[in-house]
């Protein structure tokens, strides 16, 4: 069954990736963008804005994003940067937002550096696990807020590991195939080391963008989501859609372990 699930994984992933290419196409031209913008002017507001989204939002959490849209409404995109937000007006705003003390802990942070180098210091910490004390006082910002701006800035060796990678890799069996014997599947790192695995062992040579996703699990994690989020396709979510019509996902009884278990289950031993 395991060598199945492993000869069903090159064939089925190529068409998930096929499906949702020219959607996901279209975000990495914008991941990419932000990157070379980051490149040539080391202030770039760009980044300091998806910061603020993401500050607003939680991590895009569904629950908070009516904040992140009250905000746009009453403050103008111009106005989204280390000047007006550290100045005695910004300040009154985002404190009635409840985000000042996390806007302010951003701030305080690039006083002391470039937003481009405290990116790379925030990158280099993240892949050491390390990138507490670079976002310290930025509370709700954890390791998958940290990893969605890496990856959206064109790091895409960061994975923003949510609820649907969670479901989508153990459901899969994509962690058990690829991740260590002692990983937790309740932890992060776990999480974000067996989808980079399992790209380097399964997709060198797939492409999107002109880019090898076997180093690009980032953009991996796109594809993941155009394919299960409940705003996008939704057929691998909390309620899979795939037994109420196998030909929805590529992956069905061919590179899917829950779905090859439970359409054929182990037979029972006889006592």
């Amino acid at each position: 069954m395991i060598n199945a699930l492993f000869e069903g994984f090159a064939d089925g992933f190529k068409r998930l990736i096929d499906r949702h290419r020219s959607d996901v196409r279209k975000e990495v031209k914008k991941w990419l963008f932000h990157k070379r913008a980051l490149q040539r002017d080391p202030n770039y507001n760009g980044a300091f804005q998806l910061l603020i989204e993401l500050i607003l939002s939680r991590g895009w959490n569904w629950r908070f994003m009516d904040r992140l849209e009250r905000f746009e409404r009453e403050v103008d995109r111009s106005q989204w940067n280390p000047n007006f937000l550290g100045s005695p007006k910004g300040s009154n705003v985002i404190r009635r937002f409840r985000v000042d003390k996390q806007i302010q802990a951003l701030l305080s942070q690039l006083e002391k550096r470039t937003i481009k180098r405290w990116t790379k210091e925030v990158h280099h910490a993240a892949t050491q696990r390390k990138e507490g004390k670079l976002i310290e006082g930025i509370e709700n910002f954890g390791p998958k807020c940290i990893d969605n701006y890496l990856r959206d800035m064109g790091y895409f060796d960061r994975i923003p590991i949510d609820v649907h990678e969670r479901r989508f890799l153990i459901r899969t069996g994509i962690f058990h195939c690829c991740s260590k014997a002692s990983s937790d599947p309740q932890d992060y790192y776990a999480l974000h080391e067996a989808l980079s695995s399992f790209c380097q062992q399964h997709l060198a040579g797939s492409t999107l963008a002109g880019i090898d996703l076997a180093d690009s699990p980032g953009i991996m994690d796109g594809i993941i989501w155009k394919h299960c989020s409940k705003k996008e396709e939704n057929i691998c979510g909390k309620d899979p859609k795939c037994f109420d019509d196998p030909n929805v996902c590529p992956l069905f009884q061919k590179a899917c372990l829950w779905s090859i278990l439970k359409t054929h289950p182990p037979r029972q031993r006889r006592k």
